[in-house]
Parts: structure tokens; sequence; C-alpha cells
């Protein structure tokens, strides 16, 4: 996901949650918004620039970003954590919203607990013959120190899905909070985003 930083918050969680399909799929491909590409890397320049510049004036992050994922790209990321993926194609979208003393606080303070305020993530998801709806609702929380992220929570408080999927989802939430399935990635993709590839994009 363009956007490692917001993807390890938003598309992350919906690639974890949405996410745990186990129905028979065979649909066509969800079309990919045209200004889907544009949007996230909007979002990413204002992060990094944030990140980079850590300027205290100007406003906080704030930004509407979608990604659409194919399935074949679904199953590659799941499949080592042994959770099945049999539904087609995904979107999610979420307004991200970062207060950015909080950003600046979290990078350059010893020890920084940056928690986000509640965030909605709407999922349309294929099934076999219609495209299901999922809402979640998670308020993330990263544990700083040194300008890192050493731990990571997405701190899921609701999920409105289809009652057969809404179970498995939340089996898959409790195990991320409980054992963390995704938590080395997530902090992994904040790390590299934050301290490499934002000044490789945007550092010029």
């Amino acid at each position: 996901m363009s956007g490692r930083f917001l993807g390890a918050i938003a598309g992350r969680a919906v690639v974890a949650f949405a996410l745990a399909g186990f129905l028979s799929a065979s649909a066509s491909a969800l079309e990919t918004p045209a200004d889907e590409k544009t949007k996230l890397k909007a979002c990413e320049k204002q992060i990094c620039s944030i990140i980079l510049k850590k300027k205290t004036s100007g406003g906080d992050l704030s930004c509407d970003i979608g990604r659409t994922w194919q399935k074949s790209k679904i199953v590659k990321g799941v499949k080592e954590k042994n959770i099945s993926w049999s539904f087609g194609d995904a979107r999610c979208s979420v307004k991200v919203n970062m207060p950015r003393q909080g950003i600046i606080d979290a990078l350059t303070k010893p020890a920084y607990d940056l928690q986000l305020a509640k965030h909605k993530i709407h999922c349309d998801v294929e099934r076999t013959d219609t495209v299901s709806k999922i809402d979640l609702e998670m308020a993330p929380k990263m544990s700083f120190k040194d300008g890192k992220v050493t731990k990571a929570w997405l701190n899921v408080s609701n999920i409105e899905a289809p009652a057969i999927i809404k179970g498995a989802l939340w089996t898959v939430a409790t195990l991320e909070e409980n054992v963390g399935l995704f938590h080395g990635e997530m902090i992994s993709e904040v790390n590299e985003f934050i301290h490499q590839k934002c000044a490789k994009r945007h550092g010029g």
C-alpha cells in the first residue's frame, strides 16, 4: 500500500479482519476507483511532510483514502498466518486522522504512546453472487521508543457484518489483540516508512 505508515493502521487491519473469509466465492473483480492512487499519494505526501519537517505549526493529518485488493494479493498476504480466504476482491476506505503534535512527539521524545481516536473502516468484500458490506471500528495505538515503533494495537471495538462472517472476524481480531497475529508486520512497515521511504520519496 502506498503509505506504509497509513497501511499499518488501516490497510493491515482490513487484510486482517475484513478478511478472514471462509465462504466459497467466484465473482468478477471489483473495479479500482480512478482516484484511488492519487488520494493515497497525496496522503502519503502530507504525512511525510510532518515526519520530515517536524513543524508544529499547521493542521493535523486528515485524509480520505481507500484501497482495493485483488483476491490473489489477499490470499498471499494471509496464507502464512493459516487464515483461509475464499472471498473475491476487497475494497476498504477510511478517513485517517492523526494529531500533528502527536506524530512529532512520537518521533522526538525518548518514549511516547501515540493513541489515535476511533476510526471507522468501511469495506466491500466479494462473495459468490453478491458484495458484502463490513464496517469496523478501531482506535489504534503505537508505542514509540527513540522514534521507532516497538508495540502496536489495533483496538477493534465493533464489527458490523453478516452474521455468518462476523464471528470469524472477531476470532481474528482476538488473535491479533492477544497473540499479535500481524504485529510484527505492522511494526516493520511503520518503521520502514518513517525512517526510509519518506526520505527517499519526499526528502528532495
